[in-house]
């Protein structure tokens, strides 16, 4: 907390006017984690043609959101750390990002852009392959965020072509 209050040049119980708890804090980082994803899937959803193009755009910014600070907080924040009411709150997002990316997929399917497929395992997939970038990306690593991203929105996609 020491550490959060001279980042932000406030004191520690100034943290304490705001938030409740480390809690607060943490849950109030998620939801901006969260609100980036959710503004991209707007857009996605708003401006993107096939079903497979949205899946590939919805890769290449998920896994660009997943080597920002608040990104990376959505998914290194642990469950179990949590109250239940913070805990139930953090399923929610997650369901409601699983559910827009299947969305996407099903798209694909009728329109004939992605081949026939599993919309749930491919979604747990293509998530489980774009969560786990929070635990290796380092900024000053050998490729970009927007090298990553390419790469992870080809990769991701080769394999829903029908």
């Amino acid at each position: 907390m020491n550490d959060v209050a001279d980042r932000l040049n406030i004191t520690k119980p100034a943290l304490y006017h705001y938030f409740d708890n480390k809690e607060d804090i943490l849950l109030e980082c998620y939801r901006l984690g969260v609100g980036l994803i959710e503004e991209i899937l707007n857009e996605i959803a708003d401006h993107c043609g096939t079903g497979l193009q949205k899946v590939e755009a919805f890769i290449h910014s998920y896994a660009t959101v997943m080597t920002v600070n608040f990104g990376r907080c959505v998914m290194r924040l642990d469950e179990g750390d949590l109250t239940s009411g913070a805990r139930a709150e953090m399923r929610a997002y997650k369901r409601k990002i699983d559910r827009r990316l299947r969305g996407f997929i099903q798209e694909g399917i009728e329109d004939g852009s992605i081949a026939q497929c599993d919309t749930k395992i491919t979604a747990f997939s293509i998530a489980g392959a774009l969560n786990w970038i929070c635990m290796w990306y380092e900024p000053d690593g050998a490729l970009s965020a927007e090298e990553i991203a390419t790469q992870f929105a080809r990769t991701l996609t080769q394999g829903l072509r029908p």
